[in-house]
């Protein structure tokens, strides 16, 4: 994560700006690395993406997510998007 993106993040946060639900999805990519939404939902708890895809959506948007290539998802086994930082 670029530093730029990093005191963003924080100030974000002590602002009450970036929800509950964005802190968690951002702390599971942070604490997991790059992962398809899937992947990351799983390790989340949850068993739909469609779970944590709309909070990903927004931190893409804000810029502390982006796309980081393709590859076969390793729950579904199909090609499928890496988010990360």
């Amino acid at each position: 994560m670029q530093q730029t993106s990093l005191c963003a993040y924080y100030n974000l946060r002590n602002a009450g700006l970036l929800g509950e639900k964005q802190r968690l999805v951002l702390d599971a990519f942070k604490k997991n690395g790059p992962h398809t939404d899937l992947e990351i939902s799983i390790l989340m708890g949850f068993k739909d993406p469609n779970k944590i895809r709309p909070r990903r959506n927004e931190l893409v948007k804000l810029g502390f997510l982006e796309e980081k290539g393709k590859k076969s998802c390793k729950i579904s086994k199909k090609l499928a998007i890496i988010w990360g930082f």
